[in-house]
């Protein structure tokens, strides 16, 4: 796999020119790369597999005309041509932050603002509260982005990003931790009925799992290589987003781990196997230059505003069990948590 740079390519580095049909994802991963000098580090950090990092940049190098990186057992460093096309993408990436800053402060009409959030707690969390602000403010138009990667706000990918796994300090980037989220093991009632509640971690060897996995989620954490038996076994079902998990799950069709106020969704799920529980942190991102904008931080305030512990006491750092929870939004006037849902699965 590793490429010899070319000496003439970069004897003449100054003549090397970007087609337009290059993608920029290709060039954001391109900049990643170069950042952690890694092809392995930055699949992880992009969300993409290390074969797909390693076929875009090939693809960018035969677009340019030039080997980019210097590839060995210690990572990848950046040749003279290399150097030369990251300090044009940054250059790039530097005017299109300010052409985007310029066209919001000068649409007269509505604002687009692109949040990113990862899939379950976009969907079936986030998705209400921002319905709730583009009616309370029409201005703003809300385009929401819901993926298990992480967003990469310092690249225009999106204006803010709301995710499970903290990114790293930037100095362009506000990283702001909003909350907690308790992940529990969830069957439903028809389940229970037919095969029976499991009351510890251990007692999954004798059930049927329903595996989550992606980016973003530690499904290792519920340890299943752990329990005595090849995971093989029991592990009936794996799936990758939390949309298709909650129907399954609905459905039937096994154990499976969510976030707590699942239970303000949909009726019919029981918590079982309580001796295991997961704490997440929830992270908001935003660029610094972007949060100047008026409807940006509209947008930051009421993204905040949604995961108030406060107000939503799931998302405190103590664990509220989901019995709690259920009673709290049948007492509680918490305006309409799972209209749209309740039928959902």
């Amino acid at each position: 796999m590793s490429k010899s740079p070319n000496p003439m390519l970069e004897s003449h580095h100054s003549n090397l020119t970007v087609g337009a049909d290059i993608n920029w994802e290709d060039i954001r991963i391109f900049l990643k790369v170069a950042e952690v000098r890694s092809f392995r580090t930055a699949a992880a950090q992009t969300g993409y597999s290390p074969k797909v990092v390693t076929a875009r940049i090939n693809a960018l190098e035969h677009q340019i005309g030039a080997v980019l990186f210097n590839r060995d057992a210690r990572g990848a460093e950046l040749t003279t041509a290399g150097t030369v096309v990251r300090e044009r993408a940054n250059l790039m990436l530097a005017s299109a932050q300010s052409l985007r800053a310029l066209c919001d402060r000068r649409q007269p009409i509505r604002r687009t603002v692109k949040v990113g959030c990862t899939e379950g707690i976009g969907t079936f969390w986030l998705l209400p509260r921002l319905i709730e602000l583009s009616e309370s403010y029409p201005g703003i138009h809300v385009q929401l982005d819901c993926e298990t990667r992480p967003r990469n706000v310092k690249t225009l990918d999106v204006d803010i990003a709301v995710q499970l796994d903290r990114p790293e300090v930037d100095p362009d980037l506000k990283i702001v931790r909003l909350c907690s989220v308790h992940v529990v093991l969830f069957a439903a009632q028809r389940y229970i009925e037919k095969h029976g509640k499991p009351e510890r971690r251990a007692d999954l060897v004798d059930h049927n799992v329903l595996e989550i996995a992606g980016a973003q989620i530690r499904s290792e954490a519920l340890e299943l290589d752990k329990l005595g038996r090849d995971p093989r076994e029991f592990v009936n079902l794996s799936l990758n987003t939390a949309s298709a998990q909650l129907v399954a799950a609905k459905h039937g069709a096994g154990i499976t781990a969510m976030p707590t106020f699942t239970v303000t969704l949909t009726d019919g799920l029981v918590h079982v196997a309580e001796d295991w529980a997961l704490r997440r942190d929830v992270w908001l991102v935003f660029h610094r230059q972007a949060a100047e904008l008026p409807h940006v931080r509209k947008t930051i305030d009421w993204i905040k505003q949604a995961f108030d512990p406060n107000r939503y006491p799931w998302f405190r750092d103590s664990f509220v069990k989901p019995g709690e929870i259920a009673t709290i939004t049948r007492d509680r006037e918490t305006r309409a948590v799972r209209e749209g849902y309740d039928q959902y699965a």
